[in-house]
Protein backbone atom coordinates (compact mmCIF):
# COMPACT_ATOMS: atom_id res chain seq x y z
CA UNK A 1 0.00 0.00 0.00
CA UNK A 2 1.17 3.49 -0.78
CA UNK A 3 2.05 6.00 1.86
CA UNK A 4 2.49 9.01 -0.43
CA UNK A 5 -0.01 11.81 -0.58
CA UNK A 6 0.01 14.11 -3.57
CA UNK A 7 -1.29 17.64 -3.21
CA UNK A 8 -4.23 18.82 -5.29
CA UNK A 9 -1.84 20.88 -7.41
CA UNK A 10 0.40 17.86 -8.02
CA UNK A 11 -2.58 15.73 -9.04
CA UNK A 12 -3.86 18.48 -11.35
CA UNK A 13 -0.46 18.75 -13.02
CA UNK A 14 -0.10 14.97 -13.27
CA UNK A 15 -3.52 14.49 -14.84
CA UNK A 16 -3.01 17.41 -17.23
CA UNK A 17 0.19 15.84 -18.52
CA UNK A 18 0.13 12.07 -18.04
CA UNK A 19 -3.53 11.07 -17.86
CA UNK A 20 -4.35 13.35 -20.79
CA UNK A 21 -1.49 11.76 -22.76
CA UNK A 22 -2.96 8.28 -22.21
CA UNK A 23 -6.35 9.39 -23.53
CA UNK A 24 -4.84 11.20 -26.49
CA UNK A 25 -2.65 8.29 -27.58
CA UNK A 26 -5.48 5.78 -27.13
CA UNK A 27 -7.65 7.98 -29.34
CA UNK A 28 -4.91 8.56 -31.91
CA UNK A 29 -4.15 4.84 -32.27
CA UNK A 30 -7.84 3.92 -32.50
CA UNK A 31 -8.63 6.64 -35.04
CA UNK A 32 -5.62 5.78 -37.21
CA UNK A 33 -6.59 2.10 -37.15
CA UNK A 34 -10.08 3.15 -38.27
CA UNK A 35 -8.57 4.90 -41.29
CA UNK A 36 -6.65 1.87 -42.57
CA UNK A 37 -8.30 0.22 -45.52
CA UNK A 38 -5.78 -2.54 -46.18
CA UNK A 39 -3.37 -4.63 -44.13
CA UNK A 40 0.01 -3.04 -43.53
CA UNK A 41 2.78 -3.09 -40.91
CA UNK A 42 1.52 0.25 -39.59
CA UNK A 43 -1.48 -1.66 -38.18
CA UNK A 44 0.81 -3.65 -35.88
CA UNK A 45 2.45 -0.50 -34.55
CA UNK A 46 -0.93 1.12 -33.95
CA UNK A 47 -2.54 -1.89 -32.26
CA UNK A 48 0.45 -2.22 -29.95
CA UNK A 49 0.18 1.45 -29.01
CA UNK A 50 -3.57 1.11 -28.54
CA UNK A 51 -3.13 -1.96 -26.31
CA UNK A 52 -0.49 -0.36 -24.10
CA UNK A 53 -2.47 2.85 -23.52
CA UNK A 54 -5.66 0.84 -23.03
CA UNK A 55 -3.92 -1.26 -20.36
CA UNK A 56 -2.62 1.86 -18.63
CA UNK A 57 -6.13 3.34 -18.47
CA UNK A 58 -7.68 0.05 -17.31
CA UNK A 59 -5.14 -0.08 -14.49
CA UNK A 60 -5.77 3.58 -13.62
CA UNK A 61 -9.54 3.07 -13.39
CA UNK A 62 -9.89 -0.49 -12.15
CA UNK A 63 -7.12 -1.25 -9.64
CA UNK A 64 -8.74 -1.22 -6.22
CA UNK A 65 -7.29 1.11 -3.61
CA UNK A 66 -4.70 -0.84 -1.64
CA UNK A 67 -3.73 -3.09 -4.58
CA UNK A 68 -1.77 -0.47 -6.50
CA UNK A 69 2.02 -0.24 -6.52
CA UNK A 70 3.66 2.29 -4.25
CA UNK A 71 4.29 4.79 -7.04
CA UNK A 72 1.02 4.32 -9.00
CA UNK A 73 -1.44 7.13 -9.51
CA UNK A 74 -4.99 5.78 -9.72
CA UNK A 75 -8.53 7.06 -10.11
CA UNK A 76 -9.26 7.05 -6.37
CA UNK A 77 -6.50 9.65 -5.91
CA UNK A 78 -8.80 12.08 -7.75
CA UNK A 79 -12.08 10.64 -6.61
CA UNK A 80 -12.13 9.32 -3.03
CA UNK A 81 -14.34 6.26 -2.83
CA UNK A 82 -13.93 5.50 -6.54
CA UNK A 83 -14.46 1.84 -7.32
CA UNK A 84 -14.76 0.43 -10.83
CA UNK A 85 -15.21 -3.30 -11.21
CA UNK A 86 -13.30 -4.45 -14.27
CA UNK A 87 -15.49 -6.06 -16.92
CA UNK A 88 -14.57 -9.43 -18.42
CA UNK A 89 -13.90 -7.66 -21.72
CA UNK A 90 -11.46 -5.19 -20.19
CA UNK A 91 -9.82 -7.88 -18.05
CA UNK A 92 -9.24 -9.94 -21.17
CA UNK A 93 -7.79 -6.94 -23.03
CA UNK A 94 -5.55 -6.08 -20.06
CA UNK A 95 -4.24 -9.64 -19.89
CA UNK A 96 -3.68 -9.70 -23.66
CA UNK A 97 -1.72 -6.45 -23.49
CA UNK A 98 0.38 -7.85 -20.65
CA UNK A 99 1.10 -11.13 -22.40
CA UNK A 100 1.04 -10.33 -26.11
CA UNK A 101 2.44 -6.83 -26.27
CA UNK A 102 4.89 -6.64 -23.40
CA UNK A 103 6.40 -10.13 -23.22
CA UNK A 104 7.58 -12.93 -25.45
CA UNK A 105 5.37 -15.67 -24.13
CA UNK A 106 3.63 -18.83 -25.26
CA UNK A 107 0.34 -17.04 -24.54
CA UNK A 108 0.69 -14.94 -27.69
CA UNK A 109 -1.97 -15.76 -30.25
CA UNK A 110 -0.86 -16.94 -33.68
CA UNK A 111 -1.87 -15.06 -36.82
CA UNK A 112 -4.48 -17.71 -37.69
CA UNK A 113 -6.13 -17.67 -34.25
CA UNK A 114 -9.73 -16.46 -34.70
CA UNK A 115 -9.51 -14.69 -31.32
CA UNK A 116 -6.49 -12.63 -32.37
CA UNK A 117 -8.33 -9.50 -33.68
CA UNK A 118 -8.78 -6.66 -31.19
CA UNK A 119 -12.18 -4.97 -31.02
CA UNK A 120 -10.67 -1.49 -31.08
CA UNK A 121 -14.00 0.35 -31.34
CA UNK A 122 -15.69 -1.60 -28.54
CA UNK A 123 -12.74 -1.34 -26.16
CA UNK A 124 -12.35 2.38 -26.85
CA UNK A 125 -16.03 3.04 -26.17
CA UNK A 126 -15.97 1.03 -22.93
CA UNK A 127 -12.95 2.90 -21.53
CA UNK A 128 -14.35 6.30 -22.55
CA UNK A 129 -17.64 5.47 -20.80
CA UNK A 130 -15.70 4.73 -17.60
CA UNK A 131 -13.73 7.95 -18.08
CA UNK A 132 -16.96 9.94 -18.36
CA UNK A 133 -18.23 8.47 -15.06
CA UNK A 134 -14.88 9.20 -13.45
CA UNK A 135 -14.88 12.85 -14.59
CA UNK A 136 -18.43 13.33 -13.28
CA UNK A 137 -17.31 12.14 -9.82
CA UNK A 138 -13.73 13.46 -9.62
CA UNK A 139 -12.76 16.34 -7.33
CA UNK A 140 -12.38 19.33 -9.66
CA UNK A 141 -9.59 20.73 -7.46
CA UNK A 142 -7.50 17.63 -8.25
CA UNK A 143 -8.32 16.90 -11.90
CA UNK A 144 -6.97 19.03 -14.73
CA UNK A 145 -9.78 20.85 -16.56
CA UNK A 146 -8.19 19.54 -19.78
CA UNK A 147 -9.48 16.03 -19.03
CA UNK A 148 -13.24 16.74 -19.18
CA UNK A 149 -12.65 19.16 -22.06
CA UNK A 150 -10.83 16.50 -24.04
CA UNK A 151 -13.38 13.79 -23.26
CA UNK A 152 -16.18 16.05 -24.50
CA UNK A 153 -14.31 16.58 -27.75
CA UNK A 154 -13.55 12.85 -28.12
CA UNK A 155 -17.28 12.09 -28.08
CA UNK A 156 -18.12 14.21 -31.13
CA UNK A 157 -19.83 12.17 -33.86
CA UNK A 158 -17.06 12.88 -36.37
CA UNK A 159 -14.48 11.53 -33.96
CA UNK A 160 -16.40 8.44 -32.94
CA UNK A 161 -16.82 7.53 -36.59
CA UNK A 162 -13.09 7.90 -37.15
CA UNK A 163 -12.31 5.94 -34.01
CA UNK A 164 -14.43 2.94 -34.70
CA UNK A 165 -15.35 2.58 -38.27
CA UNK A 166 -15.76 -1.12 -38.86
CA UNK A 167 -12.18 -2.19 -38.30
CA UNK A 168 -11.12 -5.00 -36.04
CA UNK A 169 -7.44 -5.77 -36.38
CA UNK A 170 -4.71 -7.87 -34.87
CA UNK A 171 -1.14 -7.08 -33.91
CA UNK A 172 0.20 -9.16 -36.74
CA UNK A 173 1.36 -7.90 -40.10
CA UNK A 174 0.19 -11.13 -41.68
CA UNK A 175 -3.58 -10.60 -41.47
CA UNK A 176 -6.13 -7.90 -40.95
CA UNK A 177 -9.89 -8.31 -41.20
CA UNK A 178 -12.34 -5.59 -42.13
CA UNK A 179 -15.64 -6.26 -40.38
CA UNK A 180 -18.99 -5.05 -41.63
CA UNK A 181 -21.40 -3.16 -39.38
CA UNK A 182 -23.47 -6.37 -39.17
CA UNK A 183 -20.46 -8.13 -37.69
CA UNK A 184 -19.49 -10.25 -40.69
CA UNK A 185 -16.04 -10.27 -42.23
CA UNK A 186 -16.11 -8.42 -45.53
CA UNK A 187 -12.56 -9.18 -46.48
CA UNK A 188 -9.26 -10.43 -45.28
CA UNK A 189 -5.88 -9.83 -46.80
CA UNK A 190 -2.29 -10.79 -46.16
CA UNK A 191 0.81 -8.67 -46.11
CA UNK A 192 4.44 -9.60 -45.91
CA UNK A 193 6.38 -8.36 -42.91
Amino acid sequence: MRNQNLSDAELTAFSGEHLLYEFQLLYFAASELGRLDKPQPKASVLIESFGIHLRNLIDFFCIPTGREREDDVIASDFCPGWSEKISATLEGARERANKELSHLTLKRKGASDPKKPWDVNGLYKEVIAIAQRFVSQADSTKLSPEIPKWLTMAKLPTLSVAVGGALITSNSTTTMSIVTSAGGVSGSAKTTP
